[in-house]
């Protein structure tokens, strides 16, 4: 301890006012912002080119994109990459660390294309360093890999999951939160290609290392209970994924604004599992705020998402024009924004042919069913538990048809998947991804 005093009263003024603001950060505490403006006038007036105000701006601009003070946070960072760019042996490290956050406020403020070039700078520099930090370079690696399976790009996804391979064990990470996003990644990497297993365990190890890393209900387990409860979800466990979602929304509320991105992505689910229950209005209400959320965030595929569900529940109320319009316009969003391989994809255009069906448009039903089928069997690594459902109305629609021989041969393999025990129900679950 007395070592310790000694060593940081031998540094910069400025350095041990920052350590402190750290400090503050860490705790929630109120007196944070105040200490942080005190450790930047402080930086501020030293003569180094303002290399010490950007390593301070670094931190504070992560304490307001917390605060969703997106403009006041970018300058700040874009003035401390511009330091740390014309001096790159200097910091590093918080080169890194402004590159990341960067990254993030990009993505809450809905701008992806950006982002994933941020990310992507922020992993090559981090994976340059000699020798490489584990602490610096696993949080990275995992939000580029998550950002990769959002937009649908699994073959990146897995690339950058290998890459992280040989880090994720060092004992620094190994049960720290700086392995929660990569662990949240593999485990949306798993689930989207139907290892069910696989995903859970990856899950399960991020909320257990949340809830041992945090006292309390901290800001940072809704991610880790969201992932959880997706794959819950996934293996139909109801119970389990409802209870997860309220816990992460309960803790939501708490710490963020109403306004908040990510409020958007747990309200999706709530609303979904209240329409299969029958509550139709508890539903709507939810959709119509994840909408304003998304809408106001910039979200474009959860909004692709929100008019998915939306159309579900008005075609459970049979209104089946204004059920088409909104998968329409959810399946151009999500095309425009990661393309159609993507169970969002696949899945919203399999509810859409059952409405469309149910308006008596059997020729457009069976080419958009028989779309989803493709796709579904592409993206995934082991059968999907809906599938046998999606060739047996598939049958259906061709022997509406009269294309009695083809609806036989599809109806063959549903009853081959149904007697292998793989086997699942339409319209139940909607994909949502994006809570970090």
């Amino acid at each position: 301890m007395h070592s310790f005093l000694l060593f940081f009263l031998f540094l910069p003024e400025w350095r041990q006012a920052l350590d402190r603001a750290i400090q503050l950060m860490h705790t929630g505490s109120a007196q944070t912002e105040p200490a942080f403006r005190d450790a930047t006038s402080k930086a501020a007036a030293i003569g180094d080119g303002g290399m010490a105000k950007a390593i301070v701006s670094t931190y504070f601009s992560l304490v307001l994109v917390r605060q969703e003070r997106y403009a006041e946070a970018e300058p700040m960072l874009l003035e401390s990459l511009s330091v740390f760019e014309r001096n790159p042996e200097q910091a590093p490290g918080e080169h890194i660390a402004a590159l990341n956050n960067m990254a993030y406020l990009l993505h809450q403020t809905g701008r992806r294309e950006a982002e994933v070039q941020y990310l992507s700078d922020a992993a090559q520099q981090a994976e340059s360093m000699r020798p490489v930090d584990a602490v610096i370079l696993v949080p990275i690696l995992g939000n580029l890999a998550m950002l990769y399976v959002e937009r649908g790009d699994f073959a990146n996804a897995r690339v950058i999951l290998e890459r992280a391979r040989a880090h994720e064990t060092d004992p620094r990470v190994a049960q720290h939160r700086f392995r929660m996003p990569l662990l949240n990644a593999a485990s949306e990497y798993h689930l989207e290609r139907g290892e069910l297993r696989e995903a859970r365990e990856k899950a399960a190890l991020s909320l257990r290392i949340a809830e041992q890393s945090n006292e309390g209900e901290s800001a940072e387990l809704p991610g880790p209970l969201h992932q959880l409860a997706r794959v819950e979800l996934a293996m139909g466990h109801l119970s389990a994924a409802e209870r997860h979602w309220k816990r992460g929304l309960e803790i939501l509320r708490q710490h963020r604004s109403r306004d908040y991105p990510q409020l958007a992505s747990i309200l999706m689910p709530l609303a979904s599992l209240a329409r299969v229950q029958g509550r139709g209005e508890e539903s709507e209400q939810m959709l119509r705020e994840a909408a304003r959320i998304a809408e106001l965030s910039k979200r474009t595929s959860v909004l692709a998402v929100v008019q998915h569900e939306l159309a579900l529940l008005q075609a459970s109320r049979k209104r089946y024009a204004q059920a088409e319009s909104l998968y329409r316009s959810s399946l151009a969003l999500t095309a425009s924004f990661i393309g159609t391989r993507n169970s969002e994809y696949a899945s919203c255009s399999s509810d859409f042919a059952v409405t469309l069906a149910s308006m008596g448009k059997y020729a457009e039903a069976e080419r958009v069913l028989r779309e989803a089928i493709v796709t579904t069997e592409q993206i995934r690594a082991v059968p999907d538990p809906a599938l046998a459902g999606l060739l047996h109305g598939h049958a259906k629609l061709l022997l509406k048809l009269k294309r009695k021989d083809e609806a036989k041969q599809v109806e063959a393999r549903a009853q081959a998947l149904r007697d292998s025990g793989a086997v699942g129900a339409l319209g139940q679950t909607v994909d949502v991804l994006e809570l970090k």
